[in-house]
């Protein structure tokens, strides 16, 4: 045995050492990697990354008589890097093996004891994110260098106790690592994180199907598939060649290639892809049915994990590419622009393909306005399958194919849309969810049956003008604020909802951007005394409640948004959230309603992120009247131009 000792690692004095050879030999039967993962042996194995220790608990999951707790309180530090983990016997891993962690997971308040249920599609940050289950892999003794490996996520949190999932496949840098370290963690501070019947199994991966089966049906065929009529699958449209890049359009030339029949996503770079039919179709027959149609040739299957998905929907007349474009973490903003979406997900190593369909229903809420459907199938969606949008008779329907469009298959239930979107004319399209992968590589043909396309100026309404029109903040004109009116009211009372669309942003120099504020100030102040607070701490004092952005030129495709506001107690809070875009024509919003604060931030003004969470106000500023305005603020920018349009709703 070698040994590669760091520089003086072990003393100045140190000359040698013994090493016990290992006596036990490789169990290549073991069932779990996982040394004590139902904590009857106590604590032993584990590691808790923390300042306060962890716990061993009574009671675990599915009746087991113990589990282990990891606290997580601010007073102590805390935060998303706290968590459970254990060394894991390198030995085991080989390059090419698959690695599959089960884990029960069950989360806390710190401060009440209470369940906390987090959001499954939140992004790392947020403040109602879930766990995750890593690997870290560390190679090289003289200068460590980790690499970390995304393992598990979180599929439920309805229970007590909920599954945590997934599956990764070794490479040659993880087979040769000299450490490698299991690491559960990532709730929000004040959230503990309590573990049970942790599994991990090595097992050997499944091999995808070689080739396209021959039977693959022409796009342009005229004997379409028996579950169609024998009319061609888009009606009024002449068959040609380059029909694909007719009828649709595409958010970038990167990722996406068009073909005469086929569209192929590929990338390398972590593009998002999506393709919109280039103007609205109206439907068939006297209900105005509409169905869109994807069928799947190809798919490449990456490293680990969820693989990136297609996502078929449908949208309204007016909808742009931009606003249906988004990454994972904004799937909220491309789900609020839609009106019916179905996607399919699988892992990279199991035979399991997870269907999902999303619409709106007659009877959904501001809360909850689509319905849902879900179903598993033991098979992967590969190549030869296809997925079907339909609406008909003014319902949403979802099917899905493993034999070319032969025959379907229906998930989910009918889902009667609003009135407005029964017969409408609607967009169609379908993009890549890339469940944060950086690579994909997926080929497709899509088939739409409709009755033809119109111009998008008949089907969509103009946008109604905003309550207090276009306002632009300049460093040129020294324009540094403005209290907004109109009509020579300067004062709302109730409740109020003040809304801006960035229209325009000249960026200055190359770092930090000024930042855009929206606020709330009392009858009383002037605009004037809103001027002459000189920093973003004497202004956020003055006022009663506001919300403000950071950009940078360069650095990352990302916004950071603040909110600050007077508690009940009458004291100064702040709260601080964000996203990954770049707010250069996004929306902000600042709302009082119900004497409570809330502020939001979105790319597309479909879909509202909230940033912290809706706090009470005093109660002699729960229902007074109150100015609402803009202000920026340099942030050692050497200057700014914002163009807005700054919408008003007084209730």
């Amino acid at each position: 045995l070698q040994y590669e000792d760091k520089v003086d690692s072990c003393g100045a004095n140190f000359d040698s050492f013994k090493i016990d050879q290992l006596s036990q030999l490789l169990d290549l039967s073991l069932e779990n990697l996982i040394n004590n993962g139902n904590f009857e042996a106590g604590t032993q194995f584990w590691w808790y990354l923390g300042l306060q220790g962890m716990k061993l608990m009574d009671g675990g999951a599915n009746g087991t008589p113990k589990s282990l707790l990891a606290p997580n309180t601010a007073e102590e530090g805390g935060g998303r890097h706290i968590g459970l983990g254990q060394y894991l016997d390198t030995r085991y891993f080989e390059e090419g093996y698959v690695y599959t962690l089960t884990a029960y997971i069950k989360l806390t308040d710190s401060r009440t004891g209470e369940k906390f249920q987090c959001d499954l599609d939140a992004y790392s940050g947020a403040i109602n994110s879930c766990p995750k289950a890593n690997f870290r892999f560390t190679n090289h003794l003289e200068e460590n260098e980790h690499m970390w490996r995304n393992l598990g996520t979180m599929q439920e949190t309805n229970n007590e106790w909920n599954l945590m999932t997934g599956s990764y496949i070794a490479n040659m840098y993880d087979a040769t690592a000299h450490s490698i370290f299991l690491y559960i963690n990532g709730a929000p501070v004040n959230v503990n994180i309590q573990i049970d019947e942790v599994l991990l199994v090595r097992s050997l991966p499944t091999t995808a199907p070689s080739s396209i089966p021959t039977a693959l049906p022409s796009y342009f065929s005229s004997q379409s598939p028996s579950a169609y009529p024998t009319t061609s699958p888009i009606q009024g449209i002449t068959p040609t060649s380059d029909l694909v890049p007719s009828l649709f359009e595409i958010s970038n030339t990167e990722s996406i290639i068009l073909g005469g029949e086929t569209i192929n996503f590929e990338t390398t770079s972590g593009l998002d892809s999506t393709v919109l039919s280039r103007k609205p179709h109206i439907g068939t027959g006297t209900t105005n049915d509409l169905e869109f149609i994807v069928y799947l040739l190809n798919r490449d299957i990456s490293d680990s994990g969820y693989q990136p998905q297609l996502v078929l929907f449908f949208a309204p007349a007016g909808t742009s590419i931009d606003q249906l474009t988004t990454n994972d973490n904004g799937f909220q903003y491309f789900e609020a622009s839609v009106v019916a979406w179905m996607k399919e997900k699988i892992y990279c190593c199991n035979n399991y393909t997870y269907l999902q369909v999303n619409s709106l229903v007659t009877d959904g809420t501001d809360d909850t306005p689509m319905m849902s459907g879900t179903e598993s199938v033991n098979t992967k969606m590969i190549s030869g399958s296809a997925l079907r949008l339909k609406r008909s008779g003014g319902n949403i329907s979802a099917y899905y194919s493993f034999d070319n469009g032969q025959s379907w298959t229906q998930f989910g239930l009918e889902y009667e849309l609003p009135e407005e979107f029964q017969t409408a004319p609607l967009k169609m399209g379908y993009r890549i969810k890339r469940e944060w992968k950086s690579t994909y590589n997926i080929a497709t043909k899509p088939s739409i049956l409709s009755g033809g396309e119109i111009e998008d100026d008949i089907a969509e309404a103009p946008a109604p003008e905003p309550y207090f029109g276009l306002v632009t903040l300049s460093s040129s004109d020294n324009v540094q604020a403005v209290t907004l009116s109109k009509n020579s009211i300067e004062v709302f009372e109730g409740d109020i909802s003040l809304i801006v669309k960035v229209d325009e942003r000249v960026l200055f120099s190359t770092g930090y951007q000024s930042g855009l504020w929206l606020f709330f100030a009392t009858a009383e102040t002037s605009t004037e005394e809103i001027l002459s607070t000189t920093n973003d701490a004497d202004f956020k004092n003055l006022v009663v409640a506001a919300v403000g952005d950071k950009i940078h030129y360069s650095c990352c495709e990302h916004t950071w948004a603040f909110k600050s506001w007077y508690n009940k107690e009458g004291q100064r809070e702040e709260q601080g959230g964000g996203d990954s875009y770049k707010n250069m024509n996004g929306y902000l919003k600042l709302e009082r309603i119900n004497g409570a604060i809330s502020a939001w931030m979105s790319p597309n003004g479909n879909g509202w992120k909230e940033i912290g969470s809706t706090q009470e106000l005093p109660d002699n500023l729960a229902t007074s009247p109150l100015k609402v305005g803009l202000r920026m603020f340099k942030n050692w920018a050497p200057g700014y131009l914002i163009t807005a349009s700054v919408d008003f709703v007084q209730n």
